[in-house]
């Protein structure tokens, strides 16, 4: 059996993956999610979003930059405004 030597913490965590990242597998961030759940913690807020390592999500024409959405969407979580100015 192996073991997750992710320390477990108490206070508010969120993480966020693409499932297009190639340098950092989104099983990586299961093995997290498992972890916290297997300790039965619920502090853990687990985002996974169609992106690359950049998060940068294809589309036909390119691709489109999806840091802002995140970073609105964490804004949101922390109970803050999703936009800076309001």
């Amino acid at each position: 059996v192996q073991t997750c030597a992710l320390p477990i913490f108490d206070v508010p965590i969120y993480i966020a993956g693409g499932t297009l990242d190639e340098k950092a597998p989104i099983a990586n961030l299961d093995m997290a999610a498992v972890a916290f759940i297997r300790r039965g913690k619920d502090n853990l807020t687990y985002r996974v979003w169609e992106a690359d390592h950049s998060f940068r999500q294809p589309t036909e024409n390119g691709s489109v930059d999806l840091l802002r959405t995140i970073v609105a969407d964490i804004r949101q979580w922390l109970g803050w405004s999703a936009t800076p100015a309001g």
